[in-house]
């Protein structure tokens, strides 16, 4: 009786532990049917402090919804008494992996190694019943992110942080590409060097407390604003060289730290947001800034140190409403003295403005709700000047609803032609340059403060361009058509993206000089006539292990 009664109570006991784990995380990440077996994880035990660190996957044991979902601590003993907490992801653990969702719900600190993440994929699967495509980090804080952890990263939704508490390594989130929201929250006590370089969102909420920000942070990110807080204690070089920046505000008080003297651009279009609470703005070194346009505060009168700093340096300026400092949208404006000049120093009218979208600019993987402004063409009601065939104001709307925008639907992007499909898909045309060496489609690109996902190439879009030797084809190309790539003559390694379902007929036809073919996807169902007929007998074919055969089949199929 004492046996059983004591069998009883340690299955309670087991319960009680499973019920604190597993239900919350089960509601919060949402699944849409049975979450991920942990036997795909490898787990090592630090007894000394109860941590559990992931030291390896094996996706194999994942299918088919290849969910990631991480429960603050992990039962990992023989005898089930005793539960280890999530303390560390460690370096390369899913690099080059494939996820439908990634949620982690950590209690205690959590740090992520270098490249933990790197060009991890979080999009639809097919096998999968999972429809929100989303990261997010939740529970306790994230203490350090290493280096490139999260670079190259591709996420078909929102991108979240709810509690960063440490150091951003160099690289985390270079060249990330998130459709919809990036959002990190929490403090930074270093944001390491290129941290977000190159880094695409349809919607940036960066509201982390910063405390230094390394040289070339947001280099070539389609970040559209920017709020330095209070926290702020040092700027290095180039923050945001070649991004979409618009809006810079500064915080609402006199800069303490240190600011390297080029730490901004000077560049027409950018606005440099100046708050009440500024007296000195030398230590930004703004007396350089040429082309930057200041919106200074109502609250400054002509005789105040800001307004004889800006006219000394003959900068230029005008009286606007500077939002308060952490806000990532300016107020609406005040009104403004009636004088109006073209001359540098004088007041200019304020600009009548709403609130701002925070939408970023520049180059970038999603379509977003609120469109972000291109590196090269400003979002804009008007059709770009001569325009020839432009359609109708009002526009059709394409497969997702979103209307396609009225003016010329072909468009280039670095030396590729581009034409709109539909309301968030484009398919290359062909190139500017037909002498062209090298050609990397991309994922998306930006077409008048729209992101487009690249989805098609179109029949003979590159043939006969006889001096291109490499091609690489984007993650979102579905298809490609009849002789896309025919009588290359110097062609000698392409590669096709992770979504390829369909290849027309000769795409490769004639092309004698190619040495190596790589398919990186698995959805290839379809390979058209005569594509390999005239290359090479020694080419390289890889193809992922678990389709190998299958792409063999289809292969030789398309020589009869």
């Amino acid at each position: 009786m004492k046996k059983r009664l004591r069998s009883i109570k340690y299955c309670i006991s087991v319960l009680c532990i499973l019920s604190l784990l597993f239900p919350s995380l089960v509601s919060a990440a949402r699944p849409q049917e049975d979450y991920m077996p942990y036997t795909c994880l490898k787990i090592m035990k630090r007894e000394d402090y109860q941590h559990a660190i992931i030291t390896e996957y094996y996706p194999e044991y994942n299918a088919p919804h290849y969910q990631l979902l991480l429960p603050p601590g992990f039962i990992v003993t023989s005898n089930m008494n005793k539960v280890y907490y999530l303390a560390e992801v460690e370096a390369e653990v899913f690099a080059g992996q494939t996820f439908s969702q990634i949620y982690v719900l950590s209690e205690r600190e959590l740090s992520i190694d270098k490249k933990a993440f790197y060009n991890v994929s979080v999009e639809n699967i097919p096998g999968s019943s999972v429809t929100e495509h989303t990261v997010e980090f939740e529970g306790g804080s994230l203490r350090g992110i290493g280096q490139y952890a999260f670079a190259e990263m591709r996420v078909d939704s929102d991108f979240r942080i709810s509690n960063m508490n440490g150091s951003v390594g160099a690289g985390a989130f270079e060249n990330m590409a998130v459709l919809g929201t990036l959002a990190i929250a929490g403090n930074i006590d270093t944001l390491g060097a290129g941290a977000f370089a190159g880094a695409m969102a349809g919607q940036w909420e960066v509201s982390a407390g910063i405390r230094c920000i390394e040289e070339g942070a947001f280099r070539g990110a389609n970040i559209k604003e920017f709020t330095i807080g209070d926290t702020v204690a040092s700027l290095g070089s180039g923050l945001f060289e070649g991004s979409g920046l618009t809006r810079l505000y500064l915080p609402d008080s006199d800069f303490q730290g240190e600011v390297a003297e080029d730490a901004f651009p000077d560049k027409e279009g950018l606005t440099v947001v100046v708050p009440g609470g500024v007296t000195d703005l030398s230590v930004y070194h703004f007396e350089q800034y040429q082309n930057v346009m200041f919106e200074i505060s109502p609250m400054f009168p002509e005789d105040s140190s800001v307004v004889q700093f800006l006219e000394e340096n003959h900068l230029k300026w005008k009286y606007g409403e500077a939002g308060p400092a952490g806000s990532a949208e300016p107020s609406p404006s005040a009104s403004a003295p009636s004088v109006a000049s073209d001359e540098p120093g004088t007041p200019a009218p304020a600009e009548s403005a709403g609130p701002v979208p925070s939408a970023p600019a520049g180059e970038t993987d999603a379509p977003s709700a609120t469109p972000p402004a291109g590196e090269t063409d400003a979002p804009s009601a008007t059709p770009p000047a001569g325009n020839t065939d432009a359609p109708s104001a009002t526009a059709p709307a394409g497969e997702t609803g979103m209307p396609i925008p009225a003016g010329n639907r072909n468009f280039n992007r670095k030396k590729i032609k581009y034409r709109i499909t539909t309301g968030n898909q484009v398919k290359v045309q062909g190139a500017t340059d037909p002498k062209i060496l090298k050609l990397n489609i991309p994922d998306t690109v930006a077409y008048q403060g729209r992101l487009y996902k690249v989805t098609a190439i179109k029949k003979k879009a590159f043939n006969k361009y006889s001096h291109l030797q490499q091609v690489r084809v984007g993650n979102y190309v579905k298809s490609v058509g009849d002789q896309a790539f025919s009588n290359c003559k110097s062609l000698q390694s392409i590669s096709f993206g992770r979504k390829v379902t369909s290849l027309g007929g000769k795409i490769l036809y004639q092309d004698r000089r190619l040495k190596r073919i790589l398919f990186c996807g698995r959805s290839l169902k379809k390979i058209g006539k005569k594509t390999f007929q005239g290359v090479p007998k020694k080419v390289r074919i890889t193809a992922p292990k678990n389709r190998a055969e299958k792409y063999r089949r289809l292969i030789e199929h398309s020589k009869k």
